[in-house]
């Protein structure tokens, strides 16, 4: 159900957060706290994509809560992030601002080129709602770095849009 809900999260987010409500009650049932982190996650997603922010933030916090009290660190970057991003759709870059720097320590000490290219995007994304345009610039490229290394032609497209704004 997680990988449902990730792959309608642009395409269809209405069915996608069905899809997610469905997985956060299946992990519930059987006590799956892996997949339970990954469900809120993926739910929040949708729901942003829906334009329901305030449901978002509420996965999204659910999500970080859990992955802490499970130690998941992954999925606790993720969770910086999301949060991150959301306030930037928010229009709150100073809020932004204050996940990443507490989630930089942690994505620099797990080194995991995915979380790392989040990061580095939003980030950048950060300092561009903030008028800081050279280290937006710098952050950036980073991003873009990591997402040739990794061979995301999707994530390249969308950041050299950022670049160009």
């Amino acid at each position: 159900l997680n990988d449902i809900t990730w792959q309608l999260r642009i395409t269809d987010p209405k069915r996608a957060a069905g899809f997610g409500l469905q997985a956060i009650e299946a992990s519930e049932a059987v006590e799956d706290p892996y997949n339970l982190v990954k469900a809120l996650s993926f739910t929040g997603v949708a729901l942003r994509n829906q334009g329901f922010y305030m449901e978002a933030l509420e996965y999204y916090t659910r999500s970080l809560e859990k992955s802490l009290e499970y130690d998941d660190r992954v999925q606790q970057c993720y969770g910086y992030i999301n949060l991150a991003n959301l306030y930037l759709y928010l229009n709150e870059p100073e809020e932004s601002e204050q996940y990443l720097l507490t989630l930089e320590p942690l994505a620099q000490e797990l080194a995991d080129l995915n979380v790392l290219g989040y990061f580095y995007l939003n980030f950048g994304r950060t300092r561009l709602a903030l008028e800081q345009y050279a280290e937006a610039l710098d952050y950036l490229q980073q991003a873009l770095a990591i997402r040739v290394a990794l061979g995301n032609v999707k994530g390249q497209s969308t950041i050299t849009k950022d670049i160009g704004e």
